[in-house]
């Protein structure tokens, strides 16, 4: 069968086609990239975040008071001492802020006591305890986690800024932007903005930062600081597997009992803190799936439409070709050759949208660029749910009887 008599045809009764190639085209083009940073959504929604997430237990303490240092650290000392001793708990820790939370302290660490390194590199600032290891269930590479007599214990953010801990321990991809070379467990970082020196500790796996649409929230550095005014203090408890429930019920109560006097708020799992942090995203990858059923659905219907139109407005010449010889197969290997045809043409011009629209939404929005692979993928999709939807009408034009299409002039 010779194409170019159907795409005479197709050019004599150009409208239809060149609107159903047009659908083709911006299905192509939106369907390539809304999957692409669909993929990409997934891929950063599913990344590990370095904590024993399951089993893990969060709350916030606001006291009514303001305690001294002292009276503080006491005060902290006695809950975790309840929240240690609940059935089902392994271990507790009091930190100034939850990783994953959006909201946190974000510090700069360089190699050198210099104002302005151009080789700062930032990170989330997490104040740990001696207990916040195990707590977090953080996997230690290389090192040693802090010591009890390393933890420093600071009234309130005013001398929190003042104060610098002589130890830290970071994650691997920030040893890795400050120590290139792969000296960093040992090495001396110097404080950006203080420019006091720490020595590295420890080098934990993987422990994410604060802000999860951060580029840098694999960066994070551990310091052994603790916040006793209570004006911002979390407590995170991991529990044995299976005992998350029960302790995050009972929290409330074991708490109130040492100290009533105060608000507690937030009781949470780790995992509803993650899920709050990708909410946007999982928006985001909803929508676009929509989107991408929407616009498939449409295109498929619009191919349907145009080839059943095509089928009753030739019934004179399909009937007239059957009279001649023409078998059902051949009638119905016309219709899927003219799909297959205008789906091309769409494709083509929706490789050049697709691309297009991938370099507006990089200088737009900062995207990543679309990945070309996703480009023949598209292209193949539509010609399969193309030659789906013509099925159909052609099936049914193969069957029209010679006879009746004939009386029907």
């Amino acid at each position: 069968m010779e194409i170019r008599p159907i795409v005479s045809a197709l050019l004599r009764n150009r409208t239809g086609a060149l609107l159903v190639a047009l659908q083709i085209a911006i299905t192509l083009a939106v369907l390539c990239n809304a999957a692409f940073i669909v993929q990409q959504r997934l891929v950063k929604m599913d990344r590990p975040s370095g904590y024993d997430e399951d089993n893990l237990v969060t709350l916030q303490v606001v006291s009514l008071d303001r305690p001294g240092k002292e009276a503080g650290r006491a005060a902290i000392a006695a809950d975790l001492r309840a929240l240690r001793a609940m059935p089902g708990v392994l271990s507790a820790t009091a930190t100034a802020s939850l990783p994953l939370s959006n909201s946190g302290l974000g510090w700069a660490y360089q190699r050198t006591p210099e104002q302005n390194d151009p080789d700062a590199a930032s990170a989330s600032l997490v104040l740990a305890d001696e207990h916040a290891l195990d707590t977090f269930g953080l996997e230690l590479a290389a090192g040693r986690w802090f010591k009890p007599e390393e933890v420093i214990s600071v009234a309130d953010f005013a001398e929190f800024g003042a104060t610098s801990s002589p130890v830290l321990v970071v994650t691997r991809a920030l040893a890795e932007q400050l120590f290139p070379d792969g000296n960093a467990l040992g090495g001396t970082v110097y404080d950006a903005a203080s420019l006091k020196p720490a020595t590295i500790i420890g080098i934990v796996e993987r422990a994410q930062g604060y802000f999860v649409n951060s580029t840098g929230v694999e960066r994070t550095a551990l310091s052994p600081l603790l916040v006793s005014s209570g004006e911002a203090l979390y407590y995170v408890i991991r529990t044995r597997p299976g005992e998350r429930a029960n302790v995050q019920r009972d929290v409330e109560a074991a708490l109130l009992a040492v100290e009533p006097r105060r608000i507690l708020r937030d009781v949470q799992s780790f995992g509803q803190i993650r899920a709050d942090a990708y909410q946007n995203d999982r928006a985001m990858t909803i929508t676009l799936l929509t989107v991408i059923a929407l616009l498939v659905a449409v295109t498929v219907l619009g191919i349907f439409g145009l080839m059943s139109f095509n089928v009753n407005r030739r019934r004179k010449q399909i009937g007239t070709r059957r009279a001649l010889g023409a078998r059902r197969v051949d009638v119905v290997r016309h219709f899927l050759l003219e799909s297959w045809i205008i789906t091309t043409a769409g494709a083509i011009l929706g490789v050049v949208l697709a691309v297009g629209l991938s370099v507006w939404l990089v200088s737009t929005f900062e995207l990543p660029k679309l990945d070309w692979r996703y480009l023949p993928v598209g292209v193949v999709a539509l010609w399969i749910l193309g030659q789906l939807a013509a099925y159909g009408p052609a099936r049914r034009a193969s069957g029209i009887d010679p006879a009746t299409a004939t009386r029907s002039v």
